[in-house]
């Protein structure tokens, strides 16, 4: 089933002014919290996160006024690493403000130059983490869908996701798939998880890493037992678009009705699965990859067989669901970017991309197609080693099948159970 069209967004150049009294239903930011007003015009907690913008979303006639302001900042920084024959020159803080100071000033030139290209359109410049659902829609025109009927249990899930698959011609080695997740001795990664829970704080998000790495790096260790010939590659922090073109960083850029969107970021976590099909990759291939720059260009060696996921880590004080723009934008910019990998065949563009979104213990799971700018996801799916190695092997199934499917069969298998909706 098709996710019902997004609306016609006008873009609009004049910024909203809001009104001192908050009417029933608006959006008001109490703290860092942010609320809804009820009908009685009091306040009742919202769903949405508060929006902060960049200085890439700035007024294009502000900029001039903007970069000198910024300028006098470095400057007094500079006068500071002068005085006293530069008793302050080495001072970390100094060094911090003049090196943002200097970055501010390179970014915001380079969105000057930007809109310089496309005069009379709302441009701007937004960062992955800077999205969220209306933004998503009404500037790339994207429209998110959630499976019905499908709870926050993972053996649901994965029992839906085989029994579709069954019927796809498409599918890959569903029942080695299935043979490995039931032969997985799931011992070292159910230790590993005690031991995290007992022992460690995870309530930041380097402790949730913790949980989501080894649950990572196991799902490498089991796609292996699979087929000996499966071979993946993790990218932490992959750097997928930048702003300064000038230097070899090229952003990613959507144009959607009047807006004009430039993407840059980095996601968490980029795992790419190469199935036995891709023999032209061997181990020296394997070792250079991983070795060489962390960024996009490594993947010149991408075919149209091999399957890219993307995973995003976030605290479990988050709200996972307010962040799957994040990880769509994510996506978006990866599949643009790699369509500006030289010396690739354009086959092996990436039309669909699958994704995890995960504080470690609730995981939801998507695909965005590229080309028709939707998104499909899961609701949050509990995942805790409290619930049983059934859990475990379900979720493995489950991660099994988002490493090894190919984007477009991810895409039947969650399209198949899905309902219209940017509620959210």
């Amino acid at each position: 089933m098709s996710i019902s069209p997004s609306s016609n967004p006008t873009p609009s150049t004049t910024p909203s002014t809001a009104s001192s009294t908050p009417s029933a239903g608006e959006h008001v930011t109490i703290g860092s919290k942010r609320q809804r007003t009820n009908t009685a015009g009091t306040a009742t907690p919202g769903r949405g996160h508060h929006r902060v913008i960049s200085s890439g979303e700035i007024d294009p006639n502000d900029i001039p006024k903007f970069l000198g302001a910024v300028s006098r900042v470095l400057h007094m920084v500079q006068e500071l690493k002068a005085e006293d024959d530069g008793k302050w020159k080495e001072l970390e803080e100094v060094l911090s403000l003049e090196e943002q100071t200097l970055e501010i000033i390179r970014h915001v030139k380079a969105y000057g130059e930007f809109v310089k290209k496309d005069i009379g359109k709302d441009v701007k410049v937004i960062s992955f983490s800077k999205f969220d659902f209306q933004t998503l829609e009404e500037r790339l025109g994207v429209t998110v869908g959630a499976l019905k009927a499908i709870g926050p249990n993972p053996e649901t899930f994965a029992q839906h996701l085989f029994s579709i698959l069954a019927n796809h011609s498409g599918a890959r080695d569903l029942p080695r798939i299935q043979a490995a997740v039931k032969d997985w001795n799931l011992s070292s990664l159910r230790a590993a998880l005690r031991l995290i829970q007992k022992s460690i704080n995870t309530t930041s998000e380097a402790g949730c890493r913790m949980i989501i790495d080894n649950w990572i790096v196991q799902s490498m260790t089991v796609c292996q037992a699979v087929h000996p010939y499966y071979r993946s590659l993790l990218f932490p922090e992959l750097h997928i678009s930048g702003v300064e073109a000038e230097v070899g960083d090229l952003p990613a850029k959507i144009v959607y009705k009047g807006y004009v969107t430039y993407i840059p970021g980095t996601t968490d976590y980029a795992l790419w699965t190469l199935p036995p099909t891709n023999q032209q990759f061997d181990d020296t291939d394997q070792e250079n990859a991983v070795a060489g720059a962390n960024n996009v260009q490594t993947l010149t060696l991408f075919t149209p067989h091999d399957t890219i996921t993307l995973y995003e880590a976030k605290r479990k004080d988050k709200s996972l669901v307010n962040h799957i723009p994040q990880v769509v934008a994510e996506c978006l910019a990866l599949s643009i970017r790699k369509s500006q990998t030289p010396n690739v065949d354009q086959a092996s563009n990436l039309d669909q991309i699958p994704f995890g979104l995960t504080n470690g213990n609730q995981w939801i799971f998507g695909v965005v197609d590229n080309t028709e700018k939707k998104c499909w996801r899961t609701h949050e799916l509990t995942v805790e080693v409290t619930r049983g190695d059934n859990c475990l092997r379900a979720m493995m199934g489950i991660m099994l099948l988002w490493s090894i499917q190919p984007g477009a069969v991810l895409k039947y298998a969650m399209t198949a159970t899905i309902v219209p909706t940017t509620t959210n």
